[in-house]
């Protein structure tokens, strides 16, 4: 549950519920022992996660997947496997790989795993095959595997969305706006999109309430923050589109700042020696990397930059 605040979680359902600590403990533990969750100076095992949120009327299938611990790792390693493979673009050796695990390994047949699955087969099969139609739909499936009475119109009801529901709304939402998008190129008009922004403001609202570590969600909330960004555009209304984008390089650049620093440096670097071994993307290089020092907020880093040896080089590339 290591993505997952439990504490902010529990303290969250509580109080829309109504449960008083007493009430939510009864029967399971100590009103303290509550508390102590919530401020976060106390971890609950599995067991005790699951009685709670079970309490709070929430499915703890979306947390836990109850699977052995040789079972769990090979899990982890699964899935980190497919993440590089989406990364690099590689959908064919993604979709086969898919294809292998869920023929050779039982836990793929429920649960979690199989919504995990399902879900980077709707992604491959939009950016892969072009089937958008079919993409919407197994990514739909794949969520109610813990939401079983799922819908667009009940989106907002539901207290809590766990990660893998929430890619899987991502998936749903650029399915439909590449859908909608390929249709609407052919007859010349604009693309009909409320359900994908529907979906996507969904995805962003959820994150930003806190419920899952910031530093382990950067992708997902990147990805959401673009397709929104690009949906608005898309549908004639780039001026709600622009705070929402500064608001999503506030997030990413207040979470990453460092990162992004480091990347800024490397690339500095790299167009000093490209401009040694005269190459002429060192002008590219400078500008980019400069923009991300900028945007990590550290002038004085830039500046040190700036006063180095070839500080009369990247004068020149201006």
């Amino acid at each position: 549950m290591g993505i997952y605040k439990i504490g902010t979680i529990i303290k969250q359902l509580r109080t829309q519920k109504a449960f008083t600590q007493k009430q939510l403990a009864e029967g399971i533990c100590s009103t303290e022992y509550i508390s102590k969750i919530e401020n976060g100076s106390k971890s609950p095992s599995p067991e005790m996660s699951s009685k709670l949120l079970h309490r709070l009327g929430v499915n703890p299938d979306m947390f836990f997947t109850n699977l052995s611990t040789a079972d769990n790792d090979l899990y982890n390693e699964h899935c980190f496997e497919i993440e590089q493979l989406l990364s690099a673009s590689k959908y064919e050796e993604a979709e086969k790989y898919i294809h292998m695990l869920s023929q050779n390994f039982s836990f793929y047949a429920a649960g979690e795993p199989l919504q995990y699955l399902m879900g980077k087969r709707a992604h491959i099969l939009a950016n892969l095959n072009k089937e958008f139609e079919k993409s919407y739909e197994l990514a739909y499936e794949s969520i109610l595997i813990t939401k079983a009475d799922f819908t667009l119109e009940r989106i907002k009801e539901y207290d809590f969305y766990s990660v893998n529901e929430l890619w899987a709304m991502l998936y749903m939402a650029s399915a439909f706006y590449w859908k909608q998008k390929h249709s609407s190129t052919e007859d010349n008009t604009t693309p009909h999109i409320t359900p994908a922004i529907t979906l996507i403001s969904t995805v962003l609202s959820h994150l930003e309430r806190g419920y899952h570590h910031p530093t382990l969600i950067g992708t997902l909330y990147a990805s959401a923050m673009f397709y929104l960004t690009r949906f608005l555009y898309s549908a004639d209304r780039a001026a709600e589109a622009l705070p929402i984008a500064e608001k999503g390089m506030k997030f990413i650049t207040g979470h990453y700042n460092q990162i992004i620093e480091l990347l800024g440096k490397i690339i500095m670097n790299q167009a000093a020696c490209a401009y040694a071994c005269k190459q002429p993307e060192s002008k590219e290089m400078y500008q980019i990397a400069k923009t991300l020092l900028l945007l990590a907020g550290n002038e004085e880093t830039l500046q040190w930059y700036l006063s180095l040896d070839y500080d009369v080089l990247f004068n020149a590339l201006k």
